[in-house]
């Protein structure tokens, strides 16, 4: 008995052992005992991804050297805490952070025999800058001096845990804090002064990323600011007339634009003829005029030729009201409100179209008469 006792011990053999009238009998060996090895985790990575996108993280190449099952957990923010109560059977999980996120991933795996073994890989979630969908409340509508401009902007974030600011530069030198507010920026102003002005809306969110959007343009007039006379010619450039590029040469302007007492539309007449290219553009309606300082400007339609559905913007200094010409300035931009607003003629082409106008007259005389 001790012999077989010792030998047992000896060889570690595994035995079924039954004592039955005090004789021991061995009628199961099943081998060799060996010890278990622990598993092997192996967490993938590194890793790269973006804020509120699906990222799919891969631990399979865990393994057991005994072939044992493995059960898996992570810790997904570095916190020394695993995410999940129940422990998982897959290998490959998919996780989306909704922050940027800077660090590391670690996970755990256990067998059958509750040993456990972890891996840590470094993890780069990137921000996502929020986007603004929508801008409302804003109108290419002429308004008068001193009315309020309503402003409401809606945008997107997938980083939802992100905090938002909001700007508005509403063009006249004045940049105020936009109301944020469940992915709605709001804002108001009142313009002091005729112009045209372009509203820049700027969203950022607290990892630097933002999104802009520009309004083009916020037309604020003076209905007492007086009106706008002139006619002559300019030279006009290469590149003006945008079917034919190459055609320079004298084209005449004639021009009256002014606001009729209880009017909110100015009334007038402008000629415009290129003689080159054949192109006789006449006006048949206004939008609005404004009169600042030495500059008048003012929008309508018409037709080139007597035919078409054209939009115009003439845009003129008087010398007189300025140090800073000795000759009057003149700018015609025409497009073909048919045709996707195709521009058909510019003499500053490719200009901003609030640019003040550089093109000398040759001839005659630009004046803007105060009342």
């Amino acid at each position: 008995m001790k012999k077989i006792i010792n030998l047992i011990r000896k060889k570690l053999v595994i035995c079924l052992v039954l004592l039955i009238a005090g004789v021991c009998v061995f009628p199961v060996i099943s081998g060799e005992e060996t010890e278990n090895s622990p598993p092997v985790a192996d967490a993938g990575g590194p890793y790269e991804g973006y804020e509120g996108t699906s990222l799919s993280l891969d631990a399979s190449g865990s393994f057991d050297p005994d072939g044992d099952n493995l059960i898996y957990n992570w810790d997904l923010d570095a916190d020394g805490f695993v995410e999940f109560r129940e422990w998982l059977d897959s290998p490959y999980l998919s996780w989306t952070w909704y922050d940027d996120y800077h660090g590391t991933v670690t996970v755990f795996v256990i067998d059958d025999h509750d040993v456990m073994d972890s891996d840590t890989t470094l993890v780069d979630i990137y921000n996502i800058p929020p986007e603004i969908t929508s801008l409302e409340g804003l109108s290419n509508d002429p308004i008068s001096i001193g009315a309020t401009v309503e402003l409401i902007g809606d945008f997107t974030d997938p980083g939802i845990l992100d905090t938002h600011e909001a700007t508005i530069d509403w063009g006249d030198g004045t940049v105020a804090d936009g109301i944020v507010s469940d992915y709605e920026i709001t804002g108001s102003h009142s313009y002091g002064e005729a112009g045209v002005y372009t509203v820049k809306l700027t969203v950022t969110d607290d990892d630097g990323g933002s999104d802009v959007v520009i309004f083009q343009y916020i037309v604020v007039y003076n209905p007492d600011s007086g009106f706008v006379t002139g006619g002559g010619w300019i030279i006009s450039p290469e590149g003006a007339y945008t079917p034919d590029t190459t055609l320079t040469g004298k084209a005449t302007f004639g021009f009256i634009s002014k606001y009729k007492k209880g009017q909110s539309t100015p009334s007038g007449n402008t000629e415009f003829q290129f003689h080159a290219a054949g192109m006789n553009f006449h006006s048949s309606s206004y939008d609005w005029l404004i009169i600042a300082g030495a500059k008048a400007m003012y929008k309508g339609n018409g037709t080139i030729n007597n035919e078409g559905n054209y939009g115009f913007k003439l845009t003129a200094i008087d010398e007189e009201l300025t140090p800073s010409t000795d000759v009057d300035l003149f700018r015609i931009k025409i497009w073909d409100k048919d045709n996707n607003d195709e521009v058909i003629y510019d003499n500053m082409i490719n200009e901003d179209d609030d640019s003040d106008p550089s093109t000398e007259i040759s001839g005659g005389q630009i004046k803007i008469h105060k009342k």
